[in-house]
């Protein structure tokens, strides 16, 4: 089960405070947390959740942006949300995925754009899982595959239809 804090901090000394939401909710029994200040944040927010979330806005970040201090991290502590995007091609996911652990890209638009899965989908999951058996074929670090989303498409899918 994933915890997810929505309008996390990214002010300096917050961070105990997160370390200690993370150990709690795990006491729950939450496996992942997710923390989402949804712009830039502190390096020393690294590891007061498991993933961070450093992009929350319409359209996709600037590769130059994904050049920040994230990369002398596991990018499984990284991700990003878009929305807005009308279509992304396969040189984009590759080279966002490169960066980020987790990437949730859609073309819904406000006010909720997390109703429905883009129309694009299927390319992503193909593109990443592409990326995936090349890199586990040469004993790479295994990128962060949507591991649910086999799994759980169909389920959203039936959801969404009610």
């Amino acid at each position: 089960m994933v915890f997810f804090f929505d309008e996390m901090s990214n002010m300096l000394g917050k961070e105990k405070y997160y370390a200690n939401l993370t150990s709690y909710a795990k006491s729950l029994g939450f496996t992942f947390t997710v923390g989402n200040p949804g712009i830039d944040t502190l390096s020393s927010y690294v590891g007061t959740v498991d993933n961070l979330v450093i992009y929350e806005d319409v359209g996709l970040p600037s590769f130059l942006s994904l050049e920040e201090w994230y990369t002398n991290f596991n990018k499984s502590n990284i991700s990003i949300i878009s929305y807005g995007v009308n279509d992304i091609h396969d040189s984009t996911i590759e080279r966002i995925s490169q960066k980020v652990g987790y990437l949730f890209i859609t073309n819904g638009t406000l006010p909720n754009p997390f109703t429905s899965l883009p129309p694009y989908f299927d390319k992503i999951v193909e593109e990443l899982d592409k990326r995936g058996h090349e890199k586990k074929d040469h004993h790479h670090e295994e990128p962060i595959i949507l591991k649910l989303v086999h799994r759980h498409v169909n389920i959203f899918k039936k959801f969404m239809h009610k």
